[in-house]
C-alpha cells in the first residue's frame, strides 16, 4: 500500500521542517503502531540531507556514534567517545545535514548526552523518534538531563488514524475496521487480509471479510 498523506504525516513534515529551519532539537513520539517509523522514513526519503539511524536495545554510546559516522560515510572511524563526538560535530558543522534517530527510547543517558554535545558543537538539527518512554528518558530519572530536555523546542505526538484518514485508506470499510483497532499497522493488516479473503471468495470486499480478517490478527 502506497504512503497516504495522513494528518500525522502532515504534522511530522511540519515539525521536522521547523526543527530544520531553527536548527533545533525535537521529538516525534507516540505509542507503538501509530506510524512513527513510516512517517520519519517517508520524510527522510524526501530530504536527501537527512541522516537516519536506528538504534538497538543495549546499544552503547560509542556504538551509536560509530553508527552515525557510518551513515555519514565514515566507515573506519576510531578513537574515544570524546573524539568521535568531535569528529561527528565537525562533519555536521560543515554540511547542511539533519540527524534523525529512530527508536530513540533505547538511548542510554550517555548516548543522549553525546547527542546534546553534538548539537551544541555543530547546531545540526536533531529529531528523536520514539515511544512515550523517550520523553521521560530525556529528563533523566533524577532530572540529570534537564540541560538536554530544555533544548527540545518542537514535538509532535502521533495521534494515529483520523476518521478522514481511514476513509482515504480503506473507503467505506474504515468504519468497520475502527470497531476492532485504532492501531495503524493492524488496521492495514486487517484491510489487506480482507482484500485477499474477498478475492479468494470471488466476492466484492465487504464488512464480513473484515470480520473474518480480524480473527487472524492479534488485536489487544
Amino acid at each position: 500500500m502506497a504512503i497516504t498523506q495522513t494528518a500525522d504525516l502532515t504534522m511530522v513534515d511540519c515539525t521536522c521542517s521547523e526543527i530544520v529551519i531553527n536548527q533545533e532539537m525535537g521529538v516525534i513520539y507516540g505509542k507503538a503502531g501509530t506510524g512513527k517509523t513510516v512517517a520519519i522514513k517517508d520524510w527522510a526519503s524526501k530530504h536527501p540531507e537527512a541522516v537516519l539511524v536506528e538504534t538497538l536495545p543495549m546499544m552503547s554510546a560509542k556504538e551509536l556514534l560509530l553508527t552515525i559516522l557510518e551513515a555519514l560515510g565514515q566507515r573506519n572511524a576510531q578513537g574515544s567517545t570524546v573524539k568521535l563526538i568531535k569528529d561527528i560535530a565537525k562533519l555536521f558543522k560543515k554540511s547542511e545535514r539533519v540527524l534523525l534517530i529512530d527508536e530513540a527510547e533505547n538511548l542510554t543517558t550517555k548516548s543522549l548526552e553525546a547527542i546534546r554535545r553534538i548539537h551544541d558543537f555543530s547546531q545540526v538539527p536533531v529529531v528523536l523518534i520514539g515511544t512515550y518512554a523517550l520523553i521521560q528518558n530525556l529528563k533523566g530519572r533524577n532530572g540529570e538531563l534537564l540541560q538536554l530536555y530544555s533544548r527540545i523546542n518542537n514535538k509532535w505526538e502521533m495521534r494515529g488514524l483520523s476518521d478522514d484518514d481511514r476513509h482515504t485508506l480503506f473507503g467505506e470499510l474504515g468504519t468497520h475496521i475502527k470497531r476492532y483497532t485504532d492501531d495503524i499497522r493492524r488496521s492495514v493488516s486487517i484491510f489487506k487480509k480482507a482484500q485477499r479473503l474477498g478475492q479468494l471468495a470471488n466476492e466484492t470486499l465487504n464488512a464480513q471479510h473484515v470480520l473474518m480478517a480480524t480473527q487472524t490478527v492479534i488485536l489487544d
